[in-house]
């Protein structure tokens, strides 16, 4: 009501009751008042360092020093990278020296100094497994002055890659004269890129631990996650405003899988996806999972292993746990329902319903959409499917008929369903809808197939995690040039070195 109090009071009359106007009455009586106090935006803390927090929270901040969170992006150090530096000088002799490194495992990119405050992604990533440079596009064979070049808009980190590697980064792109001053706090994604700055006193050990403001998420999982999704997505940017506790879908559009190059039919990844999409229209994602309930967020890694499906027996062991709303997961009996010997392949949730996409020549990634393996798609539609990955021998009409023998009628479900439908290729129901699951901009139960028409555009210019817009062939502000998307992508059937339709355009 225009009023704007700056920190928590406890506010008491003489006789029990006092009065506050703002234009009007309020309530009458002592209460205690909670009032926002206004905070800082991320890129203005800048004295808000990871190392800054290490001295109160030196457990975790050991746990994600070493992670690909904190080593997203960092400066060449001459001892760590001397033998990637003597290699990438025979690889690509001539080339002006790195400045930084983005990434780090399975592979990371040197970062090259180019004109206009820019720097370039070189196509030459290193292994640091196998200690060799190998070619993130493959055999595309691409030449310079095409978009989608190392040396091209496609591929600046400026534009496509600093956000989602850089605390606190700000652009500052200028379209008149085609140059970047960008700033940023730190290196990687530091402590404040997810949790928010804190207030002015925090860590003051003589301070109450009430005073001052909350954080932002109030330990609620699913404001938690709306600050994954930014650099887990695939997605469009609709503002430069995001903050950790806003909410995703007011900052950004999300791709949805009515997109045939993106997703296949049934919402399998195809192009290089991310995970937020997939998970948003699961139905583990309507039954209320969150990341953070099989990721630790510090150390990245899942809370629990995947290798004897204890990861997701905590919630699939008999009876069943109750998820937020009072719904109960569905009981699981890994070998009843595998029909393969523990510890196989064939015995692995993650590895029957999480299946691998290898990006970038050497960066597989895992399905988040927790979908069924159906051998009759693929022979019908051309989808994956995790079965014929490890019976390929077998041949193709051998795994759908005994995944007919074994599951019958649970796998004419609405996945198939729905895939169908997506491809004419008959089955559809309620309305020809082709994918019935999330609305996604909304975050609730709804019919996505109904966005279809107002969502569905010719393929974007997609563009890869590593790589991004505004690079050394001029194509007006940003890197805003609209080119064909099969300039910067692999054909289909090969793996992708692209994924995320390019944010700045």
């Amino acid at each position: 009501m225009g009023l704007l109090l700056t920190r928590r009071s406890r506010s008491c009359t003489r006789g029990g009751a006092w009065m506050l106007l703002v234009g009007l009455t309020l309530s009458t009586g002592c209460r205690r008042v909670d009032v926002p106090v206004e905070r800082l935006r991320v890129e203005q803390a800048v004295a808000q360092t990871s190392e800054s927090c290490r001295e109160c929270h030196a457990e975790i901040h050991a746990a994600w020093a070493p992670t690909d969170h904190a080593q997203a992006n960092r400066p060449v150090d001459p001892v760590r990278d001397a033998e990637a530096l003597r290699l990438f000088a025979l690889v690509t002799p001539g080339s002006v020296r790195p400045e930084f490194v983005l990434g780090q495992k399975p592979s990371w990119q040197p970062l090259v100094p180019a004109p206009g405050g820019r720097w370039q992604p070189h196509e030459q990533a290193f292994d640091p497994a196998k200690h060799e440079f190998f070619n993130v596009f493959g055999a595309e064979n691409r030449r310079a002055g095409e978009w989608g070049h190392w040396t091209g808009r496609g591929m600046n980190w400026n534009s496509m890659c600093a956000h989602c590697h850089m605390t606190g980064y700000q652009r500052r792109y200028d379209p008149a004269t085609d140059t970047y001053t960008s700033t940023w706090i730190e290196h990687g994604v530091g402590c404040i890129q997810c949790h928010g700055p804190t207030a002015p006193g925090h860590g003051d050990k003589n301070r109450p631990l009430s005073a001052g403001p909350k954080p932002p998420f109030l330990g609620d999982r699913a404001k938690m996650m709306q600050t994954c999704a930014p650099c887990h997505a695939r997605n469009e940017k609709l503002t430069e405003d995001f903050q950790p506790g806003d909410s995703y879908h007011d900052h950004y559009r999300v791709t949805l899988p009515v997109e045939p190059e993106i997703f296949y039919p049934d919402g399998q990844q195809r192009d290089e996806d991310f995970n937020w999409t997939s998970v948003l229209l699961s139905r583990m994602g309507h039954a209320g999972v969150t990341c953070l309930d099989c990721h630790d967020p510090h150390t990245t890694k899942t809370i629990l292993p995947t290798t004897d499906n204890q990861l997701c027996q905590q919630c699939h062991a008999a009876p069943g746990r109750e998820m937020p709303g009072g719904r109960r997961a569905t009981p699981i009996d890994p070998l009843v329902h595998s029909r393969h010997q523990p510890g196989s392949t064939g015995n692995s949730c993650v590895a029957c319903h999480m299946p691998t996409t290898t990006y970038m020549q050497r960066s597989p990634r895992h399905d988040h959409g927790w979908l069924k393996p159906d051998p009759l798609l693929t022979k019908e539609l051309g989808i994956p499917n995790a079965c014929s990955r490890c019976h390929e021998r077998e041949g193709l009409d051998w795994v759908v008929a005994k995944a007919d023998e074994w599951y019958g009628s649970r796998l004419d479900s609405r996945q198939r369903a729905r895939a169908r439908c997506g491809r004419g290729a008959g089955g559809c129901t309620g309305g020809g809808r082709p994918f019935a699951g999330v609305d996604a901009r909304r975050g609730h139960s709804g019919v996505a197939g109904d966005l279809s028409v107002a969502t569905a555009r010719p393929a974007r210019r997609p563009r890869r995690d590593a790589g991004g817009g505004g690079g050394l062939a001029r194509g007006g502000p940003d890197g805003a040039r609209r080119r064909s998307p099969f300039l910067c992508r692999q054909r289909r059937g090969s793996t992708s070195a692209h994924a995320v339709a390019d944010r700045s355009s």
